[in-house]
This record gives structure tokens, C-alpha cells and sequence, in this order.
């Protein structure tokens, strides 16, 4: 007899957070949470709210997306009024989220495609050409905006998992990477604004040309496109949904571990090489000229020459040893200096043969076996990531994208007032609880037949004994009785009951 299992929503969203979010991620783990039996429970919750979507051709499926999206402005207030109604319901669905959240992210892409081709007028290129510390414009304070909501919802993030299972997820750290370029990059601007403000500029409005190296609107420009880069690669997370494009990212990930062995070892060679041909040219050098090569006449130049060698964008005969000759005034190579520059030249191709040769084709080999390891599991592991992805929009939370998720709702302000009085009763409570365990004087009561005195204030770390009846907090009352007859008499004296 086939006996029905039900379960509600709560239970599954527990159980499958419980088969993803776990430190141990191998080959089992992976095939149990790819299993048909689970990514049923999954699917089942990540289409909630949307009977019949999976039967729906993909045409239909755009276009709904699409009404989602245009209709977000309408039903984001619906929603913050009244948020356990209907349409509540359907925002709270995970595929919902998702798609919000994946719109939201693609309008602020959009804002940075137009802040960095942004068609001006003459006047505004002359500001930002001119002007130290501008004020930002339209397109700015909008992206402005956006990267608040980003922060909010990092941080809810980081409060709802607890900050070591944040930082457990790769993708975490390109966004605290993204969002911190971003945030330098406006108090570098605000710095910049209020130096202009207060006049500490000196002159407001000059060439770039004169602007000094360390200008905060220089570098704030800098951060900002290095920021734009991990923006648009952002973009890659959002691949694990799709079955063709999951599997690349998967590989493309475990590729850049490699990549990350791969660099260790080569620091180690481009290291010696760079400190022994900085060495090697080092004393050719004396208080009235220099003769060492351009590419070897600090440890910085020698690591950059290094390092373009391996893409052949270094020039050659760059290792010599020149001199001017007196007689012409031409620059000719040092007789002096041939050995020097014989050595270089081995130690050149020493280099070539272990970083192009060995190094570069051992990284080629590394990437291939990864690529090759995901490629024969690929459905599994494709699976598992895009279940980690589910997983984290089956909370409740995080409904409304950015920046929606900046407006206060009743709903934020009503549970902030709940959580204020909940510390404030807390914060009463315990005043009361040390006032009342404040040591006082001790009376003594004497019985009425000279026997022992009891104490008013009874220890609380006593254990009370079997005759206690019943006794208030801190032992301020005690009732006693016993389990006899209400008087005995023992060797003709009377014993009495005693009550305080």
C-alpha cells in the first residue's frame, strides 16, 4: 500500500538548503543533489507560485518575463503596502526574484554603458576636462543609487547566512570587490567636491595636463573603470541557469584555480631572473652617467621586460651596454661590457625556455584536464551549481531588486519598532534582575522556643529541599510544610512549623 508523504513549504526549503549548503562538495555529494528525486523537490519550489511554466513555449516564457519586468514599477508598491496579499505571493516566488533581481542587474549595466559613451555637450566635456572635483551627474547618481541597494542587500546577506558562510562563496568576493571599488570611488569623489568647495584647490579650474599624479578625482576615475570590469563580469553568475552556458562557467571557474597554482610557481622564476639580471647590470652605473639598459635599470623595469617577453612585445638588442662616443656623439655598444652582455643574452633564453616552453604549456595542459574533468560530469556539476543559485532565493527575504530595496516599507518600519521595544523590555529586565540580587541585611527571627533564626534572603544557588511547597523568585517567601501530621511531639516538646 503506497502511503502519501506531505510536506510543506517550509520543510522543503530547509531540507534542500541543508543538501547545498554544505562544506563538502565532491564527486557524491554532487550526484546526490543531482539526482531526479531532488531537482523535482527543487524545481517544485523554484517555480512556486507559476503552475504550468515548464509547459509554456520559450516565446511565452519572454514575453512574460518581459511584463514582469515593465509591470515591477506598479507592483513594487502594491507590494510594499501590502505585502502578504496576492501579488505578494507571486513576487515572493523564487523564479520572480530572480528575474527582478537579473533585470535590475542589467539596467545598471545599461547605466554604465551610457556613463562611459556618454554623447555630452561641449560645456559638460569641458567640466570633466577642466573642472577638479565635478559634481556628478544625472547618470551617476542613478548608478549611485544602484550601488546603495547593492551594499543593502550584501549586507542582509551577511546577517541572514552569518559572515563564514558568506565569504564561502566565491561569487561573494566579487562583489565585495565591486562594491568597494564603487564606494572608494564616491568618497574619492566627495573628497574631491568638498576640496573644491572649501577652495583648497587652489585654482578650481585647469588643464589636465597640471593636475597633479594623486588628484582624488584622477583616481577615483581609475577605480571606477577597474570597477566597471568586475560589473560586466558579474554578468558570468547569471550563466548557471542555462544548461549550454553552465557548464562553460563551471569550467572557467576551476580554470582560474589553475591559473592561480600556475602563478606561485611562475613569481618564483620571473623573480630569480629579474633579480639576476638586475644584479648583473648594476655596476654599470656612476655618479655622472648611467649605462644600463632602459629595461634593467630598476627591479620594476626588469619584472615588466620579464613579463612582456613572454608575449614577444619586447624589443631586441634592449640587454646592451651603450656608451657615447666622444668623437661622433653617437650612442654605441660598451666594448667593456661584451661578456656582460653575452651573459644576459643566456639568461634571456634560460628564461624563454622555462616560462614559454615549460611553464606556459604546463598551464595549457592544467586547464585542459580541468576542462576535461567538468566536461565528463558536466550534467552533475551543472546541476549542483545551479541548485546552490536556486537555493538562495528560496528565503523570504531580498523580495524587492535594487534599488527598490532602499524604500522603507510599513513592513520595515513596524518590525524596527518591534525590535526597539524588544530591547528596551530586555534592557528593563535585566536593570530589575540586578537590582533584586543586590545583597541587603540579613534579620534574624528567633523562634518562639529559642531555637535558629532564618534568613530573610535565602541564596538562590540553594537547592530546595523536599518540604518546600512553593517559594517566589530569590527566596523573598518561603512556605514550608511537612508531610506529617500537622504537630508532633517528640520527648514532650512541641516542634513548630516554621513560615516566612
Amino acid at each position: 500500500m503506497n502511503h502519501a508523504i506531505v510536506i510543506d513549504r517550509e520543510t522543503y526549503k530547509s531540507f534542500s538548503k541543508t543538501l547545498i549548503c554544505t562544506n563538502i562538495h565532491d564527486l557524491i555529494s554532487s550526484q546526490f543533489v543531482a539526482h531526479p528525486h531532488c531537482q523535482h523537490l527543487l524545481t517544485t519550489l523554484w517555480y512556486d507560485q507559476l503552475p504550468g511554466w515548464r509547459k509554456r513555449d520559450p516565446f511565452t516564457k519572454v514575453f512574460l518575463c518581459f511584463t514582469f519586468i515593465v509591470a515591477m514599477p506598479v507592483l513594487a508598491p502594491i507590494y510594499l503596502l501590502h505585502p502578504h496579499g496576492r501579488i505578494g505571493q507571486l513576487l515572493r516566488s523564487p523564479l520572480i526574484k530572480f528575474i527582478n533581481h537579473s533585470a535590475s542587474f542589467a539596467i545598471f549595466i545599461f547605466l554604465l554603458l551610457i556613463a562611459s559613451t556618454d554623447s555630452s555637450t561641449q560645456d559638460s566635456l569641458r567640466v570633466r576636462s577642466e573642472i577638479r572635483g565635478p559634481v556628478p551627474n544625472r547618470i551617476e547618481i542613478f548608478i549611485l543609487w544602484w550601488v546603495i541597494g547593492f551594499v543593502w542587500s550584501e549586507m542582509k546577506q551577511i546577517w541572514e547566512e552569518g559572515f563564514k558562510a558568506y565569504v564561502r562563496q566565491w561569487w561573494n568576493w566579487l562583489d565585495f570587490l565591486m562594491l568597494g571599488l564603487y564606494l572608494t570611488t564616491v568618497a574619492l569623489r566627495l573628497v574631491a567636491v568638498v576640496l573644491r568647495k572649501t577652495h583648497q584647490y587652489g585654482t578650481e579650474s585647469a588643464p589636465r595636463t597640471e593636475w597633479p599624479a594623486a588628484d582624488p578625482t584622477l583616481l577615483s576615475e581609475a577605480l571606477f573603470s577597474i570597477a566597471h570590469i568586475f560589473s560586466f563580469a558579474r554578468i558570468i553568475f547569471l550563466f548557471q541557469v542555462n544548461e549550454h552556458l553552465g557548464p562553460l562557467q563551471i569550467s572557467l571557474g576551476n580554470m582560474l584555480i589553475d591559473i592561480t597554482k600556475f602563478i606561485f610557481i611562475f613569481l618564483l622564476v620571473i623573480s630569480s631572473f629579474a633579480c639576476g639580471l638586475h644584479q648583473l647590470y648594476y655596476y654599470y652605473v656612476s655618479f655622472e652617467e648611467d649605462y644600463r639598459p632602459t629595461a634593467f635599470k630598476s627591479l620594476l623595469n626588469s619584472y615588466r621586460t620579464l613579463f612582456w617577453h613572454l608575449f614577444g612585445s619586447s624589443q631586441a638588442g634592449h640587454f646592451e651596454v651603450r656608451t657615447i662616443n666622444r668623437t661622433t656623439g653617437e650612442s654605441e655598444p660598451m666594448p667593456a661590457a661584451r661578456n656582460t652582455v653575452i651573459v644576459g643574452e643566456i639568461l634571456l633564453l634560460i628564461y624563454h625556455a622555462m616560462a614559454i616552453i615549460v611553464l606556459v604549456n604546463m598551464l595549457i595542459a592544467m586547464m585542459s584536464n580541468s576542462f576535461q574533468t567538468i566536461q565528463n560530469h558536466a550534467d552533475t556539476e551543472w546541476k549542483f551549481a545551479r541548485s546552490k543559485l536556486w537555493v538562495g532565493y528560496f528565503d523570504e527575504g531580498s523580495t524587492m531588486p535594487p534599488p527598490l530595496n532602499t524604500i522603507v516599507s510599513p513592513k520595515s518600519v513596524y518590525r524596527a519598532l518591534c525590535g526597539m521595544y524588544a530591547l528596551l523590555l530586555r534592557c528593563a529586565h535585566r536593570c530589575s534582575f540586578q537590582r533584586q540580587i543586590r545583597p541587603g541585611p540579613q534579620r534574624d527571627y528567633l523562634q518562639s522556643g529559642g531555637g535558629t533564626s532564618v534568613p530573610e534572603w535565602d541564596h538562590i544557588d540553594h537547592k530546595p529541599s523536599a518540604g518546600i511547597k512553593h517559594s517566589t523568585w530569590l527566596g523573598t517567601t518561603v512556605q514550608r510544610s511537612t508531610t506529617d501530621e500537622e504537630s508532633a511531639v517528640t520527648d514532650g516538646s512541641t516542634t513548630n512549623r516554621v513560615s516566612a
